[in-house]
């Protein structure tokens, strides 16, 4: 339980189920394809969420829809138009 807030904290919350625990702590040269992997689930739960929300779901819509609350599917969509925006914040 203390890894996975550790992981939400450090990285993009995603699903933990396929990464071993320990793996968070494991510098990208013992576990290269680790961080990869990590990142591409994360990548896509963001491009998913800015997808639904461009369709004109409701953040609260979007959470059900990726299993997260309303507030975390508005951080997945901002951190979303961050990325696309080269991190410039919008207008």
């Amino acid at each position: 339980m203390i890894a996975m807030m550790m992981a939400s904290v450090m990285f993009d919350t995603v699903s933990l189920k396929d990464y071993d625990c320990q793996g968070l702590f494991m510098s990208a040269k013992q576990k290269p394809d680790f961080y990869e992997r990590f990142m591409a689930e994360a990548n896509g739960r963001r491009a998913r969420a800015l997808k639904l929300h461009a369709a004109g779901k409701t953040y609260a819509e979007i959470g059900s829809e990726l299993g997260v609350s309303k507030q975390r599917a508005f951080d997945l969509v901002q951190r979303a138009k961050l990325d696309a925006s080269g991190g410039l914040p919008s207008s």
